[in-house]
């Protein structure tokens, strides 16, 4: 009867991580397959936050195989912005996350093998531009 119920158990524990992989893992390899890049592994989303124009933001997420790496996360204070300014604001955190990758800092110096933009296609453009200005390929 123990192994019967250790049997049970196995297969459903094994079940559910098939499950948690197609919903990471296999998610990841499907926008790879959509967008031609065959190998996504590592991926960073940014967003731009403020309150009525004031305590600009911004956010960094990590995804790594599909799966949030929280301790990777990261918060830019946004510098020397006069006013809300979404376009500003986006080109000045990616130059910072960007300059701190180039330099080798802690915390960045593994690059994303895709890189997610909140906003609009100015919004990608101008992260675009930013990734352009730094010399760093896409």
């Amino acid at each position: 009867m123990a192994a019967q119920n250790a049997a049970l158990v196995l297969s459903k524990d094994k079940e559910k991580i098939k499950r948690e992989e197609g919903r990471t893992i296999g998610a990841v390899k499907e926008i790879g397959k959509l967008l031609g890049l065959p190998n996504v592994m590592r991926m960073e989303a940014f967003d731009i936050s403020n309150i009525s124009g004031t305590d600009i933001v911004a956010s960094m997420i990590v995804f790594l195989d599909g799966k949030p790496r929280k301790g990777e996360y990261k918060r830019f204070s946004l510098r020397d912005l006069s006013g809300q300014d979404d376009y500003a604001s986006m080109h000045q955190v990616v130059t910072r996350r960007f300059t701190h990758f180039k330099n080798g800092d802690k915390g960045f110096e593994i690059a994303p093998d895709l890189l997610l933009i909140d906003g609009g296609i100015t919004h990608a453009q101008t992260a675009l531009d930013a990734l352009n200005k730094l010399g760093v390929s896409v």
